[in-house]
């Protein structure tokens, strides 16, 4: 069985349908994607691809939208819910860059031990995140809780940092 971290991807949806020359994978009738310990759900989706149809540019859940997760340490993602949204990754597919959340949108990130979920609710998020934000969030969820050195030194291909404390 795939580790944390790793590529074991799972979709299921009541049809889909793949547009070749439009790089479009449309997903029909409750669309479930189970990756690592996130789980996707939504009453229907549409992934863009790139150019070649190998790399995911944006997924855009309609209808119940959530992502949950499980998270390793305190302030890892828990849960986004909306009634849509739309998810923009970087070159490399993985990368969150940006998620826009609308309608009873809302973020839950896991709190410190033996405290609470901090929450963030409104009518839309848009959330962006800059390069240095974007490899750490990518190198968290894909392999969990790290130290400070760890992450540094493996997010190095993709942003360089100055040093621990940037």
């Amino acid at each position: 069985a795939p580790q944390r971290g790793e590529a074991g991807l799972q979709i299921t949806s009541g049809s889909a349908i793949f547009r070749r020359a439009e790089q479009i994978v449309q997903f029909d009738k409750a669309l479930h994607v189970v990756r690592d310990a996130r789980t996707m759900t939504a009453d229907s989706g549409l992934a863009r691809l790139d150019e070649t149809g190998d790399t995911l540019r944006t997924l855009e859940l309609r209808g119940n939208a959530r992502i949950a997760d499980a998270p390793e340490a305190p302030g890892g993602l828990e849960l986004l819910t909306a009634r849509s949204m739309d998810l923009h990754y970087g070159e490399d597919g993985e990368t969150l860059q940006r998620a826009l959340l609308t309608g009873s949108a809302a973020v839950q990130l896991a709190g410190q031990a033996g405290q609470g979920s901090r929450r963030i609710v409104a009518n839309s998020l848009d959330i962006t995140l800059a390069d240095g934000e974007r490899a750490i969030v990518t190198l968290l969820l894909l392999r969990g809780a790290q130290t400070p050195g760890e992450l540094r030194s493996r997010a190095e291909r993709l942003h360089p940092f100055a040093g621990l404390a940037e």
